[in-house]
């Protein structure tokens, strides 16, 4: 149930968002780079965040211009959530996920235009192993579907724009119903990104 709400909601957003700026000229680009998650347990008692590991992100986004400051940027992109377990085994979720970001340029003067992100962001997990001697799947450990929050700044070099960003995962995503534990997730996206000539 919760997965077709999810669904829902990401569909009614993205509706929302872009019925003010269908008329408005589109861009078109590619992104990839760097992730670096934490799972957060929490036992009602102790918490406990795993420390990051390194992963990569790879997709695409549309621009929508709305006036000269600000813009609308919807994304698909393939992201990998990793995390070092207690133990040391590695554990590895992998989202498709599509923020919807409000992005403002800053009236600053540079070499650069430098601008601020901030939107809501669904994900749908595709996969979730934990390496240790070998790769367990454990995709049934975790819910389907994610809710987060994005913030970030960035820095448009013509063509060219470079994304930092800090993902805020909303939602427990613990599936087992016998465990009462937490788990949200929370990381940076480093992201470089191209934008196609018209």
């Amino acid at each position: 149930m919760k997965k077709y709400l999810i669904i829902l909601f990401s569909i009614g957003i993205g509706t929302l968002a872009c019925r003010n700026v269908q008329s408005q000229e589109i861009q078109l680009g590619a992104r990839g780079g760097l992730s670096s998650y934490t799972l957060k347990i929490d036992d009602g008692g102790n918490s406990l965040t795993q420390d990051s590991k390194i992963g990569f992100a790879l997709g695409a986004f549309a621009l929508y211009p709305i006036n000269e400051r600000i813009s609308l940027q919807q994304e698909l992109i393939f992201v990998q959530k990793k995390g070092e377990e207690y133990w040391g085994a590695t554990s590895s979720l992998s989202y498709i996920e599509l923020p919807i970001l409000a992005r403002v340029n800053l009236p600053l003067e540079a070499p650069f235009s430098p601008y601020a992100l901030a939107g809501p962001s669904v994900g749908f997990l595709i996969k979730a192993t934990v390496e240790d001697v070998d790769d367990e799947e454990v995709s049934e450990w975790f819910s389907s579907a994610n809710i987060g929050i994005s913030l970030g700044v960035g820095a448009l070099f013509e063509a060219v724009n470079i994304d930092i960003r800090y993902d805020f995962g909303m939602l427990d995503i613990n599936a087992l119903d016998e465990d009462e534990i937490e788990y949200k997730t929370g990381g940076i996206l480093l992201t470089v990104g191209y934008l196609f000539k018209k």
